[in-house]
C-alpha cells in the first residue's frame, strides 16, 4: 500500500495527490552532529559555571568587597538559570530551539565580555548574574530536548 493511499475493505482508494518526502530516520548522521553540538554547548556552559571559584577570588581582590558581595553574582546567575527553565521551554516551542539557543549563546557571550569593563560588583551582578544567567538558561535548557527527538535506538548514549 502506498503512503498516500488508504485502504477500505481491501480496496486501495486514492485520497490525495502523493508527495514523497525523503526523511532521515532517527539515529542518523545528522543526529550525531546534533549530539556533538549539544555536548560542546554543555561543556562550555558548564565550564563557565565551574570557574566561579577563580572569579570569586578575583572579585574580592579587584573590587575590594566582602565575601557576601563577591558571591552574589554567582547566586543570581544560578537562580536565573534555574528559574527560567519553564519560560525557555515555552520560547523554544514558539520560536524554535535553534533560534533560542543561538540567542542565548550570543547573550551569554556578550554579557561575559562586557564584564571586563564593569566598574564595580553591582555591574558584575547585573551582567554576569542577570544577563549571563538568562543567556545560560536559553542555551543549556533546550539541547537535551532536541537530542531526545533525534535518537531512538541510541537514546541512552546521549544523556549527560
Amino acid at each position: 500500500m502506498d503512503i498516500c493511499d488508504s485502504s477500505y475493505r481491501n480496496k486501495v482508494v486514492k485520497t490525495r495527490p502523493c508527495i514523497r518526502v525523503r526523511m532521515e530516520g532517527p539515529d542518523g548522521g545528522w543526529a550525531w552532529a546534533v549530539a556533538f553540538a549539544a555536548c560542546i554547548i554543555s561543556f562550555i556552559m558548564a565550564g563557565l559555571g565551574r570557574m566561579s571559584g577563580i572569579l570569586y577570588v578575583s572579585f574580592i581582590e579587584t573590587f575590594a568587597v566582602d565575601r557576601k558581595s563577591a558571591s552574589t553574582p554567582f547566586s543570581v546567575r544560578s537562580s536565573t538559570r534555574n528559574l527560567l527553565g519553564p519560560v525557555v521551554g515555552i520560547l523554544g516551542q514558539k520560536y524554535g530551539v535553534r533560534a533560542v539557543t543561538i540567542t542565548g549563546g550570543v547573550l551569554a557571550t556578550v554579557s561575559a565580555s562586557v564584564c571586563f569593563f564593569a566598574p564595580d560588583i553591582v555591574w558584575i551582578t547585573v551582567l554576569w548574574g542577570g544577563l549571563n544567567g538568562i543567556g545560560t538558561a536559553l542555551t543549556v535548557t533546550l539541547p537535551q530536548v532536541v537530542i531526545g527527538q533525534y535518537f531512538d535506538k541510541y537514546a541512552t548514549l546521549h544523556q549527560d
